[in-house]
């Protein structure tokens, strides 16, 4: 059983197809496995509970938050600097367009 959380990440959020989830599922689509190259972390799932929009999450995973994860979570200023710094870096390294950003996903437990 799961339960609700929130995934936070810094970095960029891309849509991909239907067709894409199952190269998602097996770890196997193209973008994830450039990411895993130069150290990224990447992560997936729907936007919503209709289950009809899908991201790829690329960049630093910051936390997730929920009851079976983390309550609370501290990054410091100097810590906070250093991600933002490294993984524009690694983006743009990678190719991955777009602006990099705080992300909050809500997971629902579906």
């Amino acid at each position: 059983m799961s339960a609700e959380s929130v995934l936070i990440y810094y970095g960029v959020k891309l849509p991909v197809s239907k067709q894409e989830v199952e190269e998602l599922e097996n770890e196997e689509h193209p973008a994830q496995m450039t990411a895993r190259r130069l150290g990224l972390d990447c992560d997936w799932g729907y936007a919503t509970v209709l289950m009809n929009e899908c991201y790829l999450f690329i960049g630093k995973e910051l936390g997730t938050m929920g009851c079976e994860h983390h309550w609370n979570q501290e990054i410091g200023d100097a810590d906070l600097s250093r991600i933002i710094a490294q993984t524009k870096a690694a983006l743009k390294q990678a190719g991955f367009k777009g602006e990099p950003k705080l992300l909050m996903h809500f997971r629902a437990d579906l």
